[in-house]
Order: structure tokens, then C-alpha cells, then sequence
């Protein structure tokens, strides 16, 4: 088992590539963790972070807006932003997701307390003050883990003060560690210690064995309900097709709610691949596909027409031993050039198959429209 203390993972923002190492691991069976209290220190430093940066953006704001503006002008509009409860949820569920979280136990939260206030380490004194009550309850949670889970914890912390420096914890704390027949490994450096976990190797576009992967039956029936429950569950926006203007058949770009038929969803490309070996031998694969989707939708805008939509998104996908998971999902994208005929085909071969069972649209003439194939039009193959 791995666990982080706070400072191991304050400066990880969600683009993190170590958040994929992290997905990688626990997908060869690797346990990463944090103590509760860590878990609540990175949230507030969330918390406190976002909010001062959300103030000068506010401030900022209105600034600009009265320069530009009076008051007959009518109130300042901000611009939509999570505000910060929000953004802490997100956070907090990132945390939960990606780490398991060791609940603060009552002896634990007393220990810190007792150490504090006798300057026991990792307490410390400070001035005239103790401190480290939170670091005092962070230790005894590792000790408790590794007394209880029967295997060896490395604990990482770049708090070398409270712990100790050059990876080597105080002779205090390792000789307490020794006593409670706790087998700790310290660490003050994250990389070293995922290093004896995994390695990270990059993957050109031409390999066998991870393009294997991408275009397996199963990854395409996974893909499909992750779009269906994921990409374009609620709010989402398109191109709307228009086989009528065969220079802009991907041209408008519109906002749509809800599915009304099960989309077509079709690799593209894959890119960024990545391989991650796990010390038992076995190996994680990581890749960004592009998919291109096709469905019938409804309109955001009223009178809430459907339309046949097109749109491409990127998926960053880990393919474990046995399970697939995606990592992140970009915005849904326009078709680009490249893809123009892979999607123009695609689209007409799905607007064939509902032909007579697509769903009824506010105004069936919108529909017939987009259903019917310009006199004397060929697609791209010549059919």
C-alpha cells in the first residue's frame, strides 16, 4: 500500500498525468490512500485557493465593467463558473475516486492531540505554541494501517520537518514504527516510490498491441454506453447534418438535451499511447481515442425540433487486466476536415437505417429536409 501524505499531492492539478499512473496502479491491484485528515487538508486548501483567485476574477471583472459600462447599463454579468462549493465537490470526488480514504480512528485523533500538547513528534513546538496535532493523527493513522493490513506501507511526504529529511524517518518515529511491529518505508520523494511500482513507457501510433485493444468488440460496446451515459446524457452540443449544403453538411453547431435514438459511435484515431509496467509483470495501456458519434436529438431551443447530430469527442481510456476505464473526457468537437468523409458516410448510413422510424419532429418538414438526398448527390464513394 501507498499512502500520500497532503504535500504529496497539493500541487497536482486535474490534468495531472499523475492521476493516470495512479488509475494504472490500482488497476494492477496497487492500494494508494490517504488518511482522512490529509483528505480534509487538501480540501480546504482547494477551498481557500479557489476562492481568493475567484474574488480577484470578480473584482477584476467589475472593474472592467465600470469602465466600460453604467448603471443604467443594467448589473455586471459574470460569466459561468463552478463557484466554490462546486468546485470543492469536484475536487473531493476526484480524491475519493482515484484514492482510498482511511477513516481517522477516536485513538488516533486523541494520540495527535496528547502529542501535540507534549511536543512529541511529529508535533513540534513553534514559538511559544505546539503544532502538528494534524500530522500527530496523519502518523498514527499510517501506523494503525500498517499494523492492521499485515503488509508493508510506504508512506510519502515531502514534509521533512515533521517527519524527517533524505527519506529516513526521525529515529523517535522509526523506532516507534519498529515497536509497533508497523513495516513502514518512508519516502519524501513521490516519483521514487512509484518507480518501484511501475515504469511508464511512451507508444507509437502504430502499435499492434494497444490498437488491439482500442478496436476490440468489447472496447466499442463499452464506448457506446460510456457516450450514452456519459457524453451526452443531458446538455450537449453538435453539428446539426444538412446532406442539403454538401460544403457545410457539419456546418451549424447547435445545443441539444436529450437522445433520441441509439447513436452510432465509431473510433476514429487513437493517440498519446501510453504503457505502464506493475511490478508483478503484468502491463496497463493507455490511450486518447477519438470517437465520431451519430444520433438523433432534440433541440435545446424551441420549438425543440430533432436533428440528426454529428460530433466528435476525445476519451482518454486505460485498458487494465480486466476492466476499462475512462480517465477524462474532452468537449464534444466539430467533425474536422480529415474526418469529413468517414463522417459524411456514417451519417448517411445512419439516417437510412431510421428511415420511417426516426422520431417525430415538432415540424416533420425540418426532418424530411434533412432525410433527403439532394437530386443527382453522391457521397464520397460514388454511390
Amino acid at each position: 500500500m501507498i499512502i500520500l501524505d497532503t504535500s504529496a499531492l497539493t500541487k497536482q492539478g486535474p490534468n495531472s498525468p499523475l492521476w493516470e499512473v495512479f488509475a494504472a496502479l490500482r488497476s494492477g491491484g496497487v492500494q494508494l490512500a490517504i488518511p482522512e485528515v490529509v483528505l480534509y487538508e487538501l480540501l480546504a486548501q482547494r477551498e481557500r485557493d479557489y476562492r481568493s483567485a475567484l474574488d480577484a476574477a470578480r473584482s477584476a471583472y467589475d472593474t472592467l465593467w465600470a469602465l466600460q459600462f453604467t448603471d443604467e447599463d443594467g448589473v455586471a454579468y459574470w460569466p459561468a463558473v463552478p463557484n466554490v462549493e462546486q468546485h470543492v465537490d469536484e475536487w473531493e470526488q476526484r480524491y475519493r475516486g482515484s484514492l482510498t480514504v482511511l477513516p481517522l480512528t477516536l485513538d488516533a485523533a486523541r494520540e495527535g492531540l496528547r502529542r501535540e500538547a507534549y511536543r512529541l513528534r511529529p508535533a513540534r513546538s513553534s514559538g511559544k505554541t505546539a503544532i502538528g496535532s494534524r500530522d500527530a493523527a496523519i502518523w498514527m493513522t499510517v501506523v494503525e494501517q500498517a499494523r492492521r493490513g499485515g503488509e508493508p506501507v510506504h508512506f510519502v511526504s515531502l514534509n521533512s520537518n515533521d517527519f524527517g529529511p533524505d527519506g529516513n524517518l526521525f529515529p523517535d518515529l522509526r523506532k516507534e514504527a519498529d515497536e509497533a511491529d508497523a513495516e513502514i518505508a518512508y519516502f519524501n520523494d513521490l516519483n521514487k516510490v512509484l518507480e518501484k511500482f511501475s515504469s511508464t513507457d511512451s507508444v507509437d501510433a502504430g502499435d499492434t498491441d494497444l490498437d488491439a485493444k482500442v478496436t476490440a468488440p468489447a472496447t466499442a460496446a463499452w464506448l457506446h454506453q460510456y457516450v450514452v451515459s456519459q457524453v451526452a446524457s443531458g446538455q450537449f452540443s453538435a453539428a446539426a447534418v444538412n446532406f442539403d449544403d454538401h460544403e457545410g453538411v457539419f456546418l451549424n453547431w447547435e445545443d441539444y438535451f436529450e437522445l433520441l435514438s441509439s447513436p452510432e459511435v465509431q473510433v476514429l484515431r487513437w493517440t498519446n499511447g501510453a504503457r505502464y509496467g506493475l511490478a508483478d509483470g503484468t502491463h496497463t495501456w493507455a490511450a486518447t481515442v477519438r470517437l465520431l458519434v451519430v444520433a438523433y436529438a432534440r433541440e435545446l431551443r424551441y420549438p425543440q425540433d430533432s436533428a440528426l447530430t454529428a460530433f466528435a469527442v476525445d476519451v482518454r481510456l486505460l485498458f487494465g487486466a480486466d476492466a476499462l476505464t475512462a480517465l477524462s473526457a474532452g468537449s464534444t468537437q466539430d467533425v474536422a476536415d480529415d474526418d469529413y468523409t468517414v463522417a459524411y458516410e456514417a451519417a448517411w448510413r445512419y439516417a437510412d437505417r431510421f428511415r420511417g422510424e426516426m422520431p417525430a419532429p415538432a415540424h416533420p418538414s425540418n426532418l424530411r429536409r434533412v432525410m433527403q438526398r439532394p437530386p443527382g448527390s453522391r457521397l464520397p464513394d460514388g454511390s
